[in-house]
């Protein structure tokens, strides 16, 4: 990121601790004479299990008694505690100071938009507010990036083995893990086809329940501190995108006009038609998920969930599928820099060693254009790469000629 603000002109900018001027927390006694949300924050080294006492650091509830849900899994007390997890003050605080900055900022455009308007009068000049020459600048200078100038990025060729040419461009991908934004237009099954009776991948999971939550106990703010939900009038406002989620039919799978020369391993298309049997798993169900206020009531609430409360909106999501599923078929949109690969993963995740028990007789298909490549286990295992843990890459494109 560094590099990037030097070579390149970007604002690179990472938030501190936020802890600067919040006071101590020496003892308990001590702590209910300062402010609620300032307490146990802040503890001196020698007294840091004060701060890091349990009772202190988290604070949650599962459930709460209502007789309209009756969830169809034991719910727990609370939300399992992670050992990476910081607990709700230090979040509270990344989000006062998140909120700070941006409010800052604000401020001062504010403030730029008054001087200017009263001595230069309305409208507003572009120079003050536009950000196209900002952002063409930044797309140029990363362009012109080579080797010397940005070596961590073009060493990743022979540690991912992916092509240089991504440092300098942009890349774009579809995913069904959540959260992300725009969920509806940046999901996988949103560019996958229709089979021909007019099934797209399936999910068999469903939301318990609908609408908001009841209020919970652990989310109320004593009356006499800030409540920032109170001053933005949320509490009464909150509301649920229903995003409806767009199929891609009657569309033909159009093959490429250029004239592929075959290799060893590739065999003219014959009819690749859309399959049955591909299935999301492990993903919320609908596209409500982007990581919003608004979102987090309607993620999770499946009905193998021990805490429906949570709001936690991450998941892995992905489209599953065997032989018996046959193509699954996709039309990707805007490929530039003709560079396409899957996260792929095979088997099941808890199985540590699913690749070395893969069968010899395993055999992967895919087709780009008018040409099937064909990749049996010795040619797969060469091209699959798996950059960090939860990852494999396997390439299908690199053409920088296609697009």
């Amino acid at each position: 990121l560094r590099n990037l603000h030097e070579s390149a002109d970007v604002d690179v900018g990472m938030l501190g601790s936020g802890l600067l001027g919040v006071p101590e927390t020496t003892s308990e006694s001590m702590a209910s004479s300062l402010p609620w949300s300032a307490r146990y924050l802040h503890c001196p080294s020698n007294k840091r299990d004060l701060c890091e006492k349990e009772e202190h650091k988290f604070n949650s509830q599962c459930w709460v008694h209502r007789t309209d849900v009756d969830p169809p899994t034991a719910q727990s007390d609370h939300i399992p505690i992670l050992p990476t997890a910081i607990g709700w003050r230090m979040h509270q605080l990344k989000g006062h100071t998140v909120a700070y900055n941006l409010l800052s900022a604000l401020l001062d455009a504010m403030k730029t938009w008054s001087e200017k308007t009263i001595y230069e009068g309305h409208p507003l000049a572009g120079e003050y507010w536009h950000m196209g020459d900002y952002i063409t600048n930044v797309q140029e200078k990363v362009k012109a990036l080579d080797e010397s100038s940005s070596k961590h990025c073009f060493q990743l060729q022979e540690k991912l083995h992916i092509p240089k040419r991504l440092c300098q461009n942009k890349v774009q991908g579809r995913t069904e893990y959540t959260p992300r934004a725009n969920p509806t237009e940046t999901s996988l099954k949103s560019i996958v086809l229709p089979s021909p009776s007019g099934n797209g991948p399936i999910s068999k999971l469903h939301n318990v329940y609908e609408g908001k939550d009841v209020d919970n106990p652990v989310a109320y703010v004593p009356i006499e501190d800030v409540s920032a939900l109170d001053i933005l009038e949320l509490r009464k406002q909150r509301r649920r995108r229903h995003l409806q989620r767009k199929w891609l039919r009657q569309l033909s799978l159009r093959t490429s006009t250029n004239k592929i020369e075959l290799n060893h391993n590739q065999r003219k298309m014959e009819t690749v038609e859309p399959g049955e049997g591909w299935r999301v798993l492990h993903a919320f169900p609908g596209d409500n998920c982007d990581g919003s206020l608004s979102s987090s009531s309607s993620c999770g609430r499946i009905p193998s969930s021990t805490c429906l409360m949570e709001g936690h909106q991450g998941s892995r999501g992905g489209i599953w599928g065997d032989k018996s599923a046959g193509w699954i078929v996709m039309l990707v949109p805007g490929v530039e820099h003709g560079f396409v690969a899957l996260n792929l993963d095979l088997g099941s995740r808890q199985n540590s060693r699913r690749l070395e028990e893969l069968p010899d007789s395993f055999i992967l298909d895919y087709a780009i254009g008018d040409a099937v490549t064909e990749l049996d286990k010795t040619n797969f295992l060469k091209s699959y790469n798996q950059p960090v843990g939860g990852m494999g890459l396997l390439t299908i494109l690199d053409d920088e000629a296609s697009n």
